[in-house]
């Protein structure tokens, strides 16, 4: 089979998409598949909109020497991959990361509602025409794929129409968990769970916005003298965030990492006592995982799919979201136990091979086989 596999992050950009896609288009080809790849980056030369028909008229070409389209999100590659899809006749697959009508109303039009109540209101017209695309996209989709069994039954409301039932409508959401490289990651694998005698280290990575609450990280941070925060990312909270530091007096213990290599990365959560994940909302968090395969410990809120990946207080801690108090609470006992720490590292790096890329191709190629 021929895989028009088009994206819209891909290497040098970081992030858990990016290396995901990477990863699919190495390792498809391992299972027969022939993949011809295009990335979104090609095209942000052009002006916003054009570069939208650029991409649709180029898959469209494109896709008469394929079999399947396959598009990486819903908006930004999906909707042009969508129309190419429908007007040439292909079989068209895409991967539902997240729900961008949220994601962008919670930064630019003024959304304050958590995910899971996003789902039942209305909004702006702009947000609406945000969301009218990407159930579009999903609902002309052959096959969607999801990240979660949480998010996947999201999507499965998207996809409800007058004309089929939902149970019938949600036969093609299929959740297909991100997988990683664990034989790479674990060269990098934690070495000592020793306490420590000046500080402790914290990081945290992601895109700098609202929903990873990264605010409230610093807040405890701040709060306790003896913790160093990394946070590796960058985004539109990101002076915000370097204003809420200075303003509370631990600049030189919140550090700011704008990107990192992938070795990189896994060597400096590697060198923590802890990952933290303070997010309100997440459809499947990639450095998470990465972080227990690494052997660190995990404190994360139980946000969305979490409990999916976490055993709270075997594999990882869990929280309750937007819970500042219990956060610290569980950083704390966490520290002052390094048997504690070890205890869940190992049983972390354990659970993390469940999410293998291995397993995910598999998974993946006999999806794709199926249509």
């Amino acid at each position: 089979m021929k895989i028009l596999f088009v994206t819209p992050l891909y290497p040098p950009q970081i992030g858990g998409p990016a290396t995901y896609a990477k990863l699919l288009v190495d390792e498809l080809p391992k299972r027969g598949h022939g993949v011809t790849l295009v990335k979104f980056s090609n095209f942000t030369w052009l002006p916003s909109g054009l570069r939208h028909m650029a991409i649709f008229g180029h898959v469209f070409l494109e896709s008469f020497s394929h079999d399947m389209i396959f598009a990486q999100d819903v908006f930004s590659v999906g909707f042009p991959a969508a129309l190419a899809a429908q007007f040439a006749g292909k079989k068209f697959v895409v991967r539902v990361p997240g729900d961008y009508a949220w994601e962008q109303g919670t930064q630019k039009f003024g959304v304050s509602d958590s995910i899971d109540d996003f789902q039942k209101k209305k909004y702006s017209w702009r947000v609406e025409l945000l969301r009218s695309i990407q159930k579009f996209v999903v609902r002309s989709a052959d096959t969607v794929i999801a990240p979660s069994a949480y998010f996947a039954n999201m999507v499965q409301g998207w996809l409800f129409t007058p004309s089929l039932s939902r149970g019938q409508d949600a036969k093609k959401v299929h959740a297909i968990y991100n997988g990683i490289d664990i034989s790479r990651i674990q060269e990098f694998s934690k070495k000592t769970y020793q306490l420590a005698t000046i500080s402790y280290k914290l990081v945290s990575a992601g895109r700098l916005v609202p929903w990873k609450e990264f605010g409230s990280l610093i807040k405890i941070v701040a709060k306790n003298p003896t913790w160093k925060l990394t946070l590796v990312g960058d985004g539109p909270e990101k002076e915000h965030l370097q204003n809420l530091a200075q303003a509370l007096g631990c600049t030189a213990r919140v550090i700011f990492d704008k990107a990192l290599p992938q070795e990189k990365l896994w060597e400096t959560i590697a060198q923590a006592d802890a990952f933290v994940l303070s997010s309100s909302f997440e459809s499947f968090s990639y450095q998470a995982v990465e972080a227990m395969a690494l052997g660190v410990p995990v404190v994360a809120t139980n946000a969305c799919n979490m409990e999916e990946i976490i055993t709270n207080n075997e594999t990882g801690i869990l929280v309750p979201v937007k819970n500042d108090e219990a956060l610290e609470i569980a950083l704390t006992q966490l520290f002052g136990d390094g048997s504690l720490r070890e205890k869940i590292g190992t049983a972390g790096a354990r659970r993390a091979e469940d999410f293998s890329i291995l397993r995910t191709i598999t998974e993946l190629v006999n999806l794709l086989n199926s249509l």
